[in-house]
This record gives C-alpha cells, structure tokens and sequence, in this order.
C-alpha cells in the first residue's frame, strides 16, 4: 500500500486465537507488532474479521492502524501476514 506522510489507514483486524467474538486488546495486539521506521502504529478501534482460519465466519477483532512518518519503502509482518509500505 502507498501512503503521503501523515496518512494513516487500518492494515488489519488482529482476532482472538480461539476463534469468539471477544476483542483482543489493544496491549495484547501491540506487543506482538514489528518495528516500523516509516511510521507508527496505534489502536484502530473494536470490529470484526472475516478468518478463513476460524471456518470462514466473522469474528471480533482489533484494527492495527498505521500512521506514516516518514518516506520510503519496507516489509512489515503483521500477525504472519506480510504488508508492503510505500510512504511519499
């Protein structure tokens, strides 16, 4: 994805592991988040997901929200899913 710096937007929904309709909190979802040098993340809020993973139905979730920093490119992994962030 390609962000101007100040931009920001939701990468992903973070669920539970065990598949319920409780949100994981946002200090649960922020320990497990890469280092980014473009940008910073924040809490995005209580949704839900559709997981493949949890039999393809909705499931509460957590929003990783992104903010960019800084130009450049970079590789997250964000919870095993790979995201490319372009900053201009």
């Amino acid at each position: 994805m390609t962000l101007k710096v100040g931009e920001s937007i939701v990468l992903k929904g973070v669920r539970n592991a065990d598949c319920d309709n409780t949100v994981p909190s946002w200090d649960h979802v922020r320990r497990g988040l890469p280092r980014s040098k473009l940008g910073v993340f924040s809490d995005g809020g209580a949704g839900t997901v559709q997981s493949k993973s949890c039999g393809n139905k909705r499931v509460g979730a957590r929003g990783v929200r992104f903010k960019a920093r800084k130009t450049g490119t970079e590789q997250l992994s964000i919870f095993s899913d790979g995201v490319r962030v372009t900053v201009k």
